[in-house]
């Protein structure tokens, strides 16, 4: 063993091509398994409760839904409303706005997107295409009648330009609440700075990790505000109240539970902000097909804003309407207008026989 040693250190030009083929071994067997996806990742603590209105649904591609249904029992006398939450939204905060909607008996239901709330996290990339599939997978499962209303709020919002667009015969009315879709909503370099730092990360360690270091930088730097009380208190306007109250115990409650999948799906959400930020030729198409179209947006609304003027010359026959010293949160912290609206903008439809 000695005389090996020896003759290595006699012979040190003998490790740069040992290191080089040790590297183009580990590059070749990552080439090879560069497209195997990491494994499914579960959020904790959900089941599905029918006495809380919660349910699961396995789609044909294996992956769970979670969801929230009211009025089953009515689904063929009244159109069924689905709600679509926004960027690390989840189902339970449209309870307010859906205890208002479904005091008439009409049909709801709001559904986990992959990666928040209680549905699955799978390894896949979260772009407006694949929400739209699941979307379109739910309503075929659960035999949602047709045509139904569809509601997004934020980047929801987007979530049902795609959809829409996509599915003109599905939808008897499109609800925008403040959306997401009309413009830019981070720097153009932040999308490749991330795929570079989850490449490195799958070079260095493959598929060995539940997270990559793209990941961890999304869950350090964008959803430390996401975590922090400070954070979630923004935008509401009165943190005393009780509806403030069970949104802050929800929220820090989901980020115990969804710490290891809102990383991966946040992550992958920034790195296809390019698409969720291009969702103009998806509106034009509602435009087409004079599907009544409803905008609400506060005009105090920081981390969305107004951008009602574009949207109108988008969908000229759209309904748009500003609420004055309103912010991002209205559809959870002023839940009982946003109805008022809803329900003002349906009965029209109605007396001009357009749904």
């Amino acid at each position: 063993m000695n005389n090996i040693i020896n003759h290595l250190k006699q012979n040190e030009n003998i490790y740069y091509p040992i290191a080089t083929l040790t590297f183009g071994y580990i590059l070749y067997k990552r080439y090879q398994n560069w497209n195997i996806k990491r494994k499914t990742l579960k959020p904790k603590n959900y089941k599905a409760d029918k006495k809380n209105n919660t349910e699961y649904i396995t789609l044909r591609n294996g992956y769970k839904t979670f969801y929230r249904i009211f009025n089953k029992h009515n689904f063929n006398k009244m159109p069924t409303l689905l709600l679509v939450h926004g960027f690390v939204g989840s189902s339970e905060y449209f309870l307010p706005l859906i205890n208002e909607i479904k005091k008439n008996g009409r049909p709801c239901i709001a559904i986990d997107l992959y990666g928040r709330g209680g549905s699955d996290c799978p390894d896949f990339a979260y772009s407006p295409e694949n929400m739209r599939k699941q979307i379109e997978e739910f309503i075929i499962m659960l035999n949602v009648p047709t045509p139904f209303d569809i509601l997004g709020y934020s980047m929801g919002g987007a979530v049902v330009a795609e959809f829409a667009s996509q599915n003109l015969h599905l939808v008897r009315s499109a609800i925008f609440l403040c959306p997401m879709g009309l413009k830019p909503v981070t720097s153009s370099f932040i999308p490749p700075l991330l795929y570079l730092l989850n490449s490195l990360s799958k070079i260095v360690a493959g598929n060995y990790f539940d997270c990559y270091l793209g990941e961890l930088v999304v869950d350090y730097v964008l959803m430390k505000g996401f975590r922090s009380k400070k954070g979630i208190a923004n935008q509401w306007d009165d943190t005393s109240s009780k509806r403030y109250k069970d949104y802050e115990k929800h929220t820090l409650l989901r980020n115990k539970n969804e710490k290891h999948t809102l990383f991966r799906s946040v992550c992958s959400l920034v790195m296809h902000f390019n698409l969720w930020a291009n969702m103009q030729k998806r509106l034009i198409q509602l435009q087409g097909e004079k599907i009544p179209v409803l905008c609400l947006w506060g005009d105090k609304d920081t981390i969305l804003p107004m951008e009602t003027n574009q949207f109108q010359e988008l969908i000229p026959h759209a309904k748009v309407q500003i609420y004055e010293g309103f912010t991002h949160m209205f559809p959870i912290e002023f839940a009982e207008k946003a109805a008022v609206s809803i329900q003002q903008f349906w009965d029209e439809c109605l007396m001009a026989s357009i749904l």
